[in-house]
C-alpha cells in the first residue's frame, strides 16, 4: 500500500471517489492515511486505513447522491491473517460525517 498524494496522483475511479479524496486530501493532508484499494474493479469505492493498516474505512458511491456515501467502518482481525472485519456501517453519510467518521477510526 502506499501513502496518497490524490491531488497529483492518478487512479481509475469514478469522479465520485475522485473528488472525494481530493476534498480528504485537503481537509486532513496527504501525509495521515494509506489509500488501500482492494476493489479495483469497483470504480465507485476505495478503502482508506490508518498508517499501520490496522484500520481501515470503505467507503462506495455507488447508486448515491453526489456526496452521499456508504461507509464501513473495519478493524485488523488478527485471526484471519490480516483480513478486515466490519465494526459499524453508515448508509447515506454525508461529507462532514464522512470526515469525522473517517478521523475518529483512523485516529487522525
Amino acid at each position: 500500500m502506499k501513502k496518497i498524494k490524490i491531488i497529483s496522483q492518478s487512479i481509475e475511479k469514478d469522479k465520485s471517489i475522485i473528488n472525494l479524496l481530493k476534498k480528504l486530501e485537503i481537509k486532513i493532508g496527504d501525509n495521515k492515511f494509506i489509500l488501500n484499494d482492494n476493489w479495483k474493479g469497483d470504480l465507485c469505492s476505495i478503502g482508506i486505513s490508518d498508517l499501520n493498516e490496522n484500520k481501515l474505512i470503505y467507503i462506495s458511491t455507488f447508486g448515491k447522491e453526489e456526496g452521499i456515501y456508504h461507509v464501513e467502518l473495519e478493524n485488523i482481525n488478527i485471526d484471519k491473517s490480516g483480513k478486515f472485519k466490519t465494526v459499524e456501517k453508515h448508509q447515506n453519510v454525508n461529507f462532514e460525517k464522512l470526515e469525522k467518521l473517517l478521523k475518529n477510526h483512523l485516529e487522525v
